[in-house]
């Protein structure tokens, strides 16, 4: 897989805000591997826990890009033990 080489890779991504905005944008276009690349350095940095609008934007972007694959279902499981839990 290449690496994600834009100039805005570290301190864009650096909320989760921001990561939201990019895999928005890559599910639109279908651009899964930039998607899954931005997967691992939230994953990296321990954001997922930090925001539930991240994980449904995760799901959501493979949704669009016809990969509701096992990233998918571990980030919705994921989801659910950190918020779904009352």
């Amino acid at each position: 897989m290449p690496k994600l080489t834009h100039p805005f890779r570290t301190p864009f991504l650096a909320k989760p805000t921001h990561c939201i905005t990019v895999l928005k944008a890559c599910g639109s276009i279908r651009f899964l591997e930039m998607g899954e690349e931005i997967h691992e350095e939230v994953k990296s940095k321990g954001l997922l826990g930090k925001t539930l609008s991240l994980g449904t934007t995760l799901v959501s972007m493979y949704a669009k890009s016809d990969s509701v694959s096992f990233h998918a279902l571990v980030i919705f499981d994921d989801m659910f033990n950190l918020y779904g839990r009352n």
